[in-house]
């Protein structure tokens, strides 16, 4: 993946925070396939590419009002101990607000019904242990079922990524 930020989007940016920023972008790909080499495990791609067509980041980034991008703007400027400090709080949350916005609600289960019938096909197939690496709101969203409420029967153990290095 190449990404290339102008400094025009973002002028105001904390240069250090947005130097860091860029390279966390693709973490959680680094991760899995740094989990992947060393444990010679297999990856599962288990993301619906007819619901991921249906989400239009691009455009959403172009508009002058996107909130997507003025979140950004707010944590671009801060400091990267700042901005540090606020990932700390988002990741101490115990529960994620997804219910508000039916829409997500909606898009967001759409995925983990067809996640769950990937799992479960690889469960069956497949022995051992299974690691499956997703955003937050799908294991911890306040919408049900979520992700983690339709494999409640296969006794997963959730955490949250910044925990897995403790293992």
């Amino acid at each position: 993946m190449l990404i290339l930020i102008g400094t025009s989007q973002f002028p105001d940016a904390n240069c250090e925070t947005l130097k860091q920023w860029v390279y966390s972008i693709d973490y959680e790909s680094r991760a899995i396939i740094q989990y992947h080499t060393r444990h010679n495990v297999p990856i599962i791609y288990c993301d619906s590419p007819q619901e991921l067509e249906k989400v239009d980041f691009d455009s959403e980034a172009r508009k002058s009002d996107s909130s997507l991008i003025k979140s950004m703007e707010t944590f671009l400027r801060l400091s990267p101990e700042d901005a540090r400090r606020d990932l700390a709080k988002e990741y101490s949350q115990s529960e994620y607000p997804v219910n508000d916005c039916k829409k997500l609600v909606d898009f967001y289960q759409a995925r983990d019904e067809y996640t769950e019938k990937i799992l479960r096909r690889e469960i069956k197939r497949c022995s051992g242990n299974f690691v499956y690496v997703c955003g937050l709101d799908h294991i911890f969203g306040d919408y049900h079922p979520n992700l983690f409420d339709r494999i409640s029967d296969l006794n997963p153990r959730r955490m949250k990524l910044s925990e897995a290095y403790q293992l």
